[in-house]
């Protein structure tokens, strides 16, 4: 969900966080409802590129959503041109030295991680 600025739907139609513990306890005893349930402003959100949800209404992601790259992001953007060289051929000579400076930036990158222990020689 972090395609979706951290998500946070949670927190977003939470009571206690919307109106706070005791409102939301006083209600409950007086009613035995959650404050807010079934209502826009608790249950309504906006997720980026999706719209509007109400109460009872949920977004839809394709399988695709859920591809989670794992490992180095080097090795994924590796995996990815492989994938793209088996349909495709081999990129043009420009592309292929793009491809080279983007992978460089990632080592680097990983490589200079803020706390990281560098080995022992």
């Amino acid at each position: 969900m972090g395609r979706y600025d951290g998500c946070a739907i949670c927190m977003k139609t939470c009571p206690v966080q919307r109106y706070g513990m005791k409102p939301v306890m006083e209600h409950y005893v007086a009613t035995g409802e959650v404050l807010g349930k079934g209502t826009h402003n608790l249950e309504g959100y906006t997720l980026k590129d999706k719209g509007y949800f109400g109460p009872k209404e949920k977004p839809h992601f394709d399988k695709g959503f859920f591809d989670i790259p794992r490992g180095k992001e080097e090795d994924w953007l590796f995996e990815k041109f492989k994938e793209r060289m088996a349909k495709e051929g081999a990129p043009p000579d420009g592309e292929a030295a793009d491809f080279a400076n983007v992978v460089k930036e990632a080592i680097d990158k990983s490589h200079s991680k803020v706390g990281q222990v560098e080995p022992q020689q």
